[in-house]
């Protein structure tokens, strides 16, 4: 920096007082720190007020490693008033003031004490980073089937596709073709990819407005003598809540499908629009560079229009659900194939070759752009160097804005001259085909915008009325059933409409004289309901309620159990933990039983704790078999031959390989086997027949007979008679006209039974787990809680253990980090201060800026999403992220507290020191000069922070979560602390360099008086001397010997 100062610094250097921001700053900081400095008692009952009412807000004991404990939150808080409470009053001056200081302190601890923990600042490991996708792992049924989890699989992939904002569902059962995946059978894997956010419907009524609509049309049905008015306000407001509630839970329903029909719709509408679009775009591109020849007399949008009607069933689908590169490069290919076929235009090669579109720009437009340029450079020869760079900003603009208007310079130019300001900035240009693709996705981004606009008001002006039409339908349900309707004045039209509206409900028809009188009423509340209602998109996230809430609730399938999870913090908690949820109790034993009976306790013990949700044993046991015996008797008595059964057996379950398929240079193998109705259970297996192929030489057979025998009665004996082989010769083949089908469960014995155990052991030892996750509540304080409670629940037998594993096992490191780092921090901070001052009071100024900046950044991470969002709005939660943004915090407020200390000690210095300085009011006066002389270096340096903090405090997207919560600390620290720093560091600064003064007198006056008697220390001026304290009494003060 010194080196470049003479070059970008010429000509007069302005004062602070030229500028009309520092001047107006000066002025007002000056009065107030001249008002302040004489005050010390004020000042630093403000600095304990300030930590202590942080301390109410904030988790300190997590700074310490334990988390969410209430207990330790408490004695932290206990810690804290009491070290504060005593220093403050220790160093206040006067009896009665350090009285008032003690009383108020205390009844403001006792203020911030009793702050309910739910409006406290939270504690959480991570923030729940939105990875833009979904992973749904649900636990299903361990003997589950391969047909069976297929089919719930299919089943549950389509409910999460009637949500709009899904795009795309992906689900996969069992392993992968891969010998890497060991996953079982009952393990499924579904990746859910979402919308952009922008495009989400806004379809969602929140609670409060719903029971506000519910109320009026409950006022309405009492004065209109439908419904009696309930005979307490209490019942009234039950009704009110249960109402909202279950017209609510139908609403949504209502509205969610809705919304996806009109998606669907639109994304049908949209395939052939982008085709369109995209042919007719590259078709332009062709003509405008001259490489298209047209019939004379011919029509290109009749080309184009034959064109896309040809290309749309190929590509339209994929281009309206997510365009890639390949299908663009495909339609182009085959569109430039089909022109040249047609004799329209240049070989394919010819066609997607680059284009420059300068090379058909007019001869006029060069020359006015030749003509600029010259006349530039004229202008620039003959003004005056300083004038050069507005001349060429101006000239340029004006070209520009003369060529843009005039359509001589195109999108299409634009783009050829940012292609070529990359090239020479060595980044490679994107081709001609990459071009035509970001032009169509941003084609589709604005046709989507526009349609989503549309569809929200049209699910607005549609779910008003519908909402309305189910809150009367369940006021009139609920009324009915507390009795409020059969003493009511039109309770026949009542009953009515409530009859019709259940016969709505199960598809019956309805006449609509029976719902006419509720149709004016619905009408008259729909009107004013829009004036005031707003309609909002659900919030995403792993804890929005699009997932914790309405997903939750729809994917309820017999059997499943939900975990949602993100695909990447899952693949690190599988790797690091092998826990796919965020708790999971490993129990060890020494044998199968054992293991099994602690699971299904621990399980028992863990479901009733606040905050446990999906809470699932793992069941030891194996997979149900199919046992096929063949009864060898029977079956000879039937004629029918082991392989008899095996052939059957194997055409009806297994599959027969009757034939193979040629594709090219593959060979498939082509498979028949019975449908699955006919072989879903073991009873439906009984029934497959068997055809016997030595029935011919069985005597006296009644095929007839044997095929009609049930598959679970026995075959009479009557039916094939005694005799051996030699009767059996002497059968003659025509005896019998067809073969036997006999059913199989007449020759076999057919039943489930359990395979073998899937035998886990980790480290040696027998184990199982019991997964779950936490809602709502903080993770190491629900672990701490859990294993509290097992302990006192679950008596554990010799040889079982239990280990607590999954995501809280990193916030542990991390604390037990913390706890070493955290004091050695500070520690170190403390020496590298000393080492720069040799003065361990300024040191420790520099060190109280930490708990400053820390109450800064509390106050703001309790205050700003209230002012967002509103004051019912939680704070956010202390995650490693905020602890982040603290570093940062701390960083800056020391470094603004060392340039104010290195001003101050500079105004010192430039009277020649403490000796030097001839009075207090002097001393006063150098302090005040020196903190202003800093204030424009502050109000450049945190202005730069500031505006760089702002985007990141108003960030949306992935990654959004940990942004937020790192930048807003930091604000806080510039906006709160810094301000504070810039009050409180120059007063204790001053009191330190007051009472050094103050024994340097002391020590010039006993030198210079050789007498007995003590000397008197020179009167302070009436402007330093206030009533809230004492001058002279400086016990109480940080004492360090002056500086050499």
């Amino acid at each position: 920096v010194p080196a470049l100062i003479p070059v970008f610094l010429k000509g007069r250097l302005r004062r602070e007082q030229d500028s009309p921001i520092v001047r107006s700053f000066v002025a007002i900081y000056k009065p107030f720190l001249r008002w302040a400095l004489p005050r010390r008692n004020l000042v630093m009952w403000f600095f304990a007020a300030l930590l202590l009412l942080a301390a109410g807000l904030f988790p300190v004991q997590a700074l310490l490693g334990y988390g969410a404990s209430e207990p330790a939150w408490r004695a932290c808080f206990l810690g804290i008033f009491a070290v504060v409470t005593g220093l403050t009053v220790l160093f206040i001056q006067g009896w009665f003031w350090q009285l008032l200081a003690l009383v108020s302190l205390t009844g403001l601890a006792l203020a911030s004490y009793s702050i309910p923990p739910k409006h406290r600042i939270g504690v959480e490991f991570m923030p729940p980073l939105d990875e833009g996708s979904l992973m749904d792992m649900p636990i299903t049924v361990p003997r589950v089937g391969i047909t069976q989890a297929i089919d719930d699989l299919k089943h549950r992939n389509g409910l999460i596709r009637s949500f709009p904002e899904v795009e795309s569902v992906i689900g996969k059962v069992g392993r992968a073709e891969t010998p890497t995946d060991l996953a079982p059978l009952d393990m499924v894997e579904t990746f859910i990819n979402f919308r952009p956010r922008q495009w989400w419907p806004r379809r969602v009524l929140a609670f409060d407005d719903a029971a506000r609509q519910t109320r009026s049309a409950l006022q309405v049905l009492e004065s209109q003598g439908f419904m009696v008015r309930p005979s307490y306000e209490e019942d009234r407001n039950e009704l009110i809540n249960e109402a909202t509630q279950k017209a609510l839970e139908r609403f949504d329903e209502i509205q969610r499908e809705r919304a996806s029909q009109l998606y669907q719709d639109w994304e049908r509408q949209l395939a052939p629009q982008l085709t369109h679009w995209l042919v007719s775009e590259a078709i332009r591109r062709w003509d405008h560079a001259g490489r298209l020849q047209w019939p004379e007399g011919a029509s290109p949008q009749k080309f184009i229009d034959t064109w896309t009607a040809q290309l749309t069933p190929r590509y339209g689908r994929w281009l309206a659900k997510h365009p890639l590169y390949e299908d663009v490069d495909r339609l182009t290919q085959e569109l430039a194939s089909i022109v040249h076929q047609q004799g329209i235009g240049m070989e394919p090669a010819a066609l997607l070759a680059p284009i420059n579109p300068f090379q058909q720009m007019p001869r006029t437009a060069l020359w006015i752009a030749g003509m600029a340029g010259a006349v530039l450079i004229v202008m620039l020869l003959v003004c005056p160097w300083r004038w050069w760079w507005i001349l060429c900003c101006l000239t340029l603009s004006g070209v520009g804005i003369t060529a843009i208007s005039t359509d001589t310079l195109t999108r299409d130019h634009r783009q050829y001259l940012a292609q070529q300001v990359s090239r020479l900035l060595g980044d490679s240009p994107p081709s001609w085909t990459e071009q035509l693709w970001s032009d169509l996705q941003a084609e589709r981004r604005r046709l989507w915008d526009e349609a989503v606009e549309r569809f929200n008001w049209e699910l607005f002006d549609w779910g008003t009325a519908a909402y309305t039409w189910l809150a009367l339908e369940e006021l009139v349900h609920k009324g009915a059933e507390i009795g409020l309707i059969g003493s009511a004045p039109r309770r026949a039209e009542t009953e009515q409409f409530r009859q019709a509206a259940r016969d709505a409900q199960f598809g019956k028809p309805v006449d609509p004289n029976d719902t006419h009188p509720l149709v004016a009423i619905r009408d008259e509340l729909v009107t004013s309901f829009r004036q005031w209602v707003f309609f909002h998109p659900r919030r995403g996230g792993k804890d929005g309620d699009l997932i914790a809430d309405e997903m939750y609730r729809v994917l309820q399938v017999p059997g499943w159990s939900n975990i949602f999870t993100m695909p990447i913090i899952n693949r690190i908690d599988m790797l690091s933990t092998g826990i796919r949820t965020q708790v999971g109790v490993k129990v060890f034993g020494p044998d199968l039983e054992t293991v099994s009976r602690i699971s299904q306790q621990v399980e028992a013990a863990l479901k009733p704790i606040r905050g446990a949700s999906d809470v699932i044993a793992s069941p030891i046991m194996g997979k149900g078999y199919v046992e096929i015996t063949l009864d060898r008797n029977r079956a000879a008595r039937y004629g029918i031959t082991v392989d008899d059964v095996l052939s059957a057996i194997e055409t009806a379950i297994g599959g027969r390989i009757v034939t193979s398929t040629v594709e090219e240079r593959d060979r498939f193998p082509v498979r028949i086997r019975f449908a699955r109705a006919a072989r879903e259970d073991e009873t439906r297996i009984r029934q497959v027949l068997v055809s016997s192929r030595n029935i011919s030489k069985v005597p006296n057979s009644d095929p007839s007979a044997a095929s009609a025998t049930s598959p679970n009665s026995p075959v009479p004996f009557s039916v094939f008679p005694p005799g051996g082989s030699d009767v059996h010769a002497i059968i003659p083949p025509h005896a019998v006209r067809r073969d036997l089908l006999i059913p199989l469960g007449a020759v076999a014995n057919i039943r489930i039974v359990d395979g073998p155990a899937v035998i886990r052991s980790e480290n040696g030892r027998l184990v199982n787990t019991v997964t779950l996750n936490v809602r709502q509540r903080d993770l190491l304080g629900f672990v701490e809680e859990a294993q509290r409670i097992i302990a006192q629940k679950v008596p554990l037998p010799e040889g079982v253990t239990l280990v607590w594993s999954g995501e809280f096992e990193h916030q542990l490191r991390a604390a037990q980090t913390l706890r070493l780092v955290l004091p050695l921090v500070l520690l170190l901070i403390v020496f590298i201060l000393y080492l720069t001052y040799r003065d361990v009071a300024d040191a420790a100024l520099m060190l109280l800026t930490v708990p400053e900046a820390l109450a800064g950044g509390v106050f703001f991470l309790w205050l700003f999403p209230k002012i967002l969002h509103g004051w019912e709005t939680p704070p956010l939660d202390f995650t490693i992220a905020v602890w982040v943004g603290f570093i940062a915090c701390f960083g800056m407020a020391a470094e603004t507290g060392i340039i104010m200390l290195v001003y101050l000690r500079e105004a010192i210095r430039q009277r020649g020191g403490l000796e030097k300085i001839s009075s207090l009011e002097e001393l006063q006066q150098a302090v005040i000069e020196g903190a202003a002389h800093r204030l424009r270096p502050k109000l450049l340096t945190e202005g730069v922070a500031i505006v760089a903090i702002f985007p990141m405090v108003f960030a949306t997207g992935v990654g959004a979560e940990l942004l937020t919560p790192m930048a807003l600390p930091v604000l806080g620290g510039l906006l709160i602390a810094d301000e504070v720093v810039d009050i409180f560091l120059p007063v204790r600064f001053y009191w330190i360099r007051r009472n050094r003064w103050l024994r340097l007198q002391a020590e010039r006056a006993a030198l210079s008086t050789p007498g007995p008697e003590a000397p008197t220390t020179p009167a302070e001026s009436p402007s330093s001397s206030p009533a809230l304290h004492s001058t002279e009494d400086s016990r109480y003060s940080l004492l360090t010997p002056p500086s050499p």
